[in-house]
């Protein structure tokens, strides 16, 4: 993992927490600064090269996040994950294994010692 991705995963979380947090100020420019900032906070090092695509990366999703608050959510119902189904199970109805009893099965199995069944060795 490069380190402009190493950034990314660590520490976007904290700057999303703070967008929604309302902690991020829009008008507020996204720097190289805060890309130094952000390296030090995840004990990385990073070249200018990747400072550079991070600062780039990083401003486009900040733009984008910028675009799904302006999205109209009125009436849309939150979610906290992908379906609102809880603990779905199915009956037991028509599902239900109706047990050997263990005499049969001990007649069934093709070696025994006594009423031992024998298998083979696992260790040898």
């Amino acid at each position: 993992m490069s380190c402009s991705q190493k950034l990314c995963s660590s520490k976007m979380v904290a700057l999303f927490v703070n967008l929604e947090r309302g902690m991020y100020n829009r008008s507020m420019a996204l720097e190289k600064k805060d890309i130094d900032h952000l390296a030090m906070l995840a004990r990385i090092e990073i070249s200018e090269s990747e400072k550079e695509k991070v600062l780039h990366d990083l401003k486009g999703i900040l733009g984008y996040v910028e675009k799904l608050r302006n999205v109209n959510t009125e009436g849309v119902v939150p979610m906290a994950g992908g379906s609102q189904n809880i603990n779905q199970y199915r009956s037991d109805e028509g599902h239900v294994c109706v047990p050997t009893p263990a005499e049969e099965l001990r007649a069934a199995f093709p070696e025994k010692e006594g009423e031992r069944l024998k298998t083979p060795a696992v260790f040898g």
